[in-house]
């Protein structure tokens, strides 16, 4: 009763952009953080892999870390200045994050606000940022296989894709902005600030 959720902004600007993917059909995922392991790279390999056995033209691009893999479907940029984030956002079919630790994901949040649907584990704080089965799908951590259907069933269906995106985007920009945080910050807080009279 005494605790308030404010929720949080984005690190990049929130701004919806045109997207560059080929009206989701690019086949292209998106991954984005600077430790692989606790943020489940592992296993969006092992399951990139079994996606390429039924989708040879699927890509995976790789952000915020090296983790010393070469294949000619994968893409590593490693860390990146901010501001290029975006444009690789623009660029993805949708945004994978099969993290085995999350306390919050702002990056599942950048995601949605670029239209992005995403796939993520349903671990942490996931289930409140990723609405199972319409802004993307929630997967036990640590199962290729499961991670593999849950992405296949996306990068085979365009306009699902951009239906997930396009109400993750929605929810995002009620809450999930710097500006609304503060907002809802001031409102909290304010109250108890202004003397009472009486």
């Amino acid at each position: 009763s005494r605790t308030t959720c404010i929720y949080a902004g984005s690190n990049i600007d929130p701004t919806p952009v045109p997207l560059q993917n080929d009206g989701y059909t690019n086949q292209t995922i998106l991954f984005i953080g600077i430790d692989w392991q606790r943020k489940g790279g592992p296993t969006l390999l092992a399951a990139f892999h079994l996606i390429l056995a039924q989708l040879p033209a699927a890509r995976l691009v790789i952000i915020g870390c090296d983790p010393g893999i070469t294949h000619p479907r994968i893409t590593i940029t490693g860390r990146i200045p901010r501001e290029q984030v975006k444009e690789h956002l623009t660029r993805a079919t949708l945004f994978c994050l099969p993290t085995r630790i999350e306390p919050f994901g702002i990056a599942v949040v950048e995601a949605f606000h670029h239209a992005l649907p995403v796939v993520a584990t349903n671990i942490g704080a996931m289930p409140g940022l990723i609405i199972e089965g319409e802004t993307g799908h929630l997967v036990p951590p640590e199962d290729p296989p499961a991670l593999a259907h849950a992405l296949l069933t996306l990068l085979r269906d365009p306009e699902k894709c951009r239906r997930f995106g396009e109400l993750g985007r929605l929810r995002m920009a009620a809450d999930y902005t710097w500006d609304a945080a503060g907002a809802k910050l001031r409102q909290a807080i304010l109250p108890h600030l202004l003397p009472t009279k009486g």
